[in-house]
């Protein structure tokens, strides 16, 4: 009996754990899709928000790419300059190394890239 209770305890410690990771991958997705779809429609008072009660941090990564670089790659200069003034960094980078400027070259983003070299200089 002593056993059984063992390895149903046990059973339950490991659902726990798998249902919180789960939940911040969900969690993470969200936050994704919620930045994507702010810096595509240029939502300024969405970034403003979050930072103010510090749920988004300017240079966080999000799946590995930071949002400077998420801005990059969806062609939005007014988003890189206004992420730039609140702080984020130009040499962010992703997991895999790679910076917006990056980015930008090979998404064929014009007008970020013109606005990352312009702000850069």
């Amino acid at each position: 009996m002593k056993k059984i209770y063992q390895i149903l305890l046990l059973t339950i410690l490991i659902c726990s754990f798998s249902i919180e990771d789960k939940n911040q991958i969900n969690k993470n997705e969200n936050i994704l899709g919620e930045v994507v779809n702010a810096i595509e429609n240029s939502n300024f008072s969405y970034f403003t928000e979050q930072f103010q009660k510090n749920t988004l941090k300017v240079n966080q990564t999000i799946d590995g790419k930071t949002m400077l670089i998420l801005a990059s790659i969806y062609d939005k200069p007014e988003m890189i300059r206004f992420l730039i003034q609140n702080g984020a960094h130009f040499d962010g980078q992703c997991s895999e190394g790679y910076d917006a400027i990056h980015y930008a070259k090979i998404n064929k983003s014009y007008y970020a890239l013109a606005e990352l070299i312009v702000l850069k200089a």
